[in-house]
C-alpha cells in the first residue's frame, strides 16, 4: 500500500501566521474585497484576481468576466485605510499610495485549457462508449472557444457557452462525478 497523508505513521504539520498589515495579509484582503464587491452585484461573475504590494504601491491583476463595475482604486484604498495604514510615516498610506490595476476579461484560451484538462484527466474510454458523441462534443467546444477568442461577436461566445453546458451535462451524468460526492451547487444561468 502506498503511504498517504491519512495512513502515514508520521507527518509534519506546518503553518504560517501573519498579522494584520503584513503584505501577504494585505494582498489577501484586497483580492477578497475585489471578489466580494463583484459577486455582490454579479453572482455569475468569474474572478481570478491577485494582488501584490510593496512600499507605497499596490498592483491588482487578473482576469475577470462580469457585468458589473467596481471602482478598483477606491476599493483598494478603502481596504488599506481599514487595515490602519493612514499615514506615510506608518510605512504605507491608503490615501497616497500608488494603485495599478491590470485586469482583463477572462479569455477563451482558458476555456480551451480547462476542456483539455477535463478531457485528458477525467474522461476515459468507457465514457466515450457511454456517451458516443463525447469526442465530437469536446472537439466542437474547443473549436468554438478558439473562434470566440478571435471575435467580439456575442453569437460566437454564446455558441461556446452552449457547448460547455453540454459538456457539463455529460460530466455530471457520469458515475465518476457522482461517486466523488461533489455536485453542482446550482445550474448556472447560462445553462439551458
Amino acid at each position: 500500500m502506498t503511504a498517504t497523508f491519512m495512513n502515514s505513521a508520521q507527518y509534519f504539520f506546518t503553518s504560517e501566521s501573519v498579522t494584520e498589515g503584513h503584505p501577504d495579509k494585505m494582498c489577501d484582503q484586497i483580492s477578497d474585497a475585489v471578489l466580494d464587491a463583484i459577486i455582490a452585484d454579479d453572482p455569475q461573475a468569474r474572478v481570478a484576481c491577485e494582488s501584490a504590494v510593496t512600499t507605497g504601491l499596490i498592483l491588482v491583476m487578473g482576469e475577470i468576466t462580469t457585468s458589473t463595475y467596481v471602482d478598483m482604486n477606491a476599493l483598494v484604498r478603502d481596504v488599506v485605510l481599514d487595515i490602519g495604514y493612514t499615514r506615510a510615516k506608518f510605512g504605507f498610506d491608503g490615501e497616497t499610495c500608488g494603485v495599478l490595476v491590470s485586469i482583463k476579461e477572462q479569455s477563451a484560451e482558458l476555456v480551451k485549457h480547462h476542456l483539455w484538462v477535463l478531457w485528458t484527466d477525467f474522461f476515459e474510454p468507457k465514457h466515450v462508449e457511454e456517451f458516443p458523441g463525447l469526442h465530437d462534443l469536446f472537439w466542437r467546444a474547443t473549436k468554438a472557444a478558439g473562434e470566440a477568442k478571435k471575435t467580439m461577436d456575442p453569437a460566437a461566445s454564446q455558441k461556446m457557452i452552449d457547448l460547455i453546458a453540454e459538456v457539463s451535462d455529460v460530466f455530471w451524468a457520469t458515475e465518476k462525478a457522482q461517486a466523488a460526492g461533489v455536485y453542482p451547487v446550482c445550474r448556472p444561468a447560462y445553462h439551458r
